[in-house]
């Protein structure tokens, strides 16, 4: 079995770490994104109406309602955001839950 020579193995080595280094222009992809709101339960009766919820990130953000009586606006944005938060009516004799969840 024939050894192959020390530094033609390191160059080789060499080359691999220097094709597999990070690029100057290449961004990091975010995974851990805070989002705050404030307040972060909304409780209201049944006829209807609007709050407001304050979000705050450094990234954007977006968010989606559980319920079609339950309204997000704006649904996107970026950074701090005053949402407002509306509902329709109820016009049954039940109470009604939904979720507004924000990534």
């Amino acid at each position: 079995m024939k050894q192959i020579p020390l530094y033609i193995f390191l160059a080789g080595i060499l080359l691999i770490v220097t094709c597999c280094s990070k690029s100057e222009d290449s961004q990091p992809i975010s995974t851990n994104t805070v989002i705050s709101l404030s307040p972060q339960y909304i409780t209201n009766d049944y006829r209807g109406g609007e709050n407001t919820i304050l979000v705050t990130t450094e990234d954007t953000w977006s968010a989606h309602s559980s319920a079609d009586w339950l309204k997000v606006m704006p649904s996107e944005g970026s950074g701090t955001t005053k949402v407002t938060v509306s509902y329709q009516k109820n016009m049954t004799r039940y109470d009604r839950n939904a979720t507004i969840c924000f990534t």
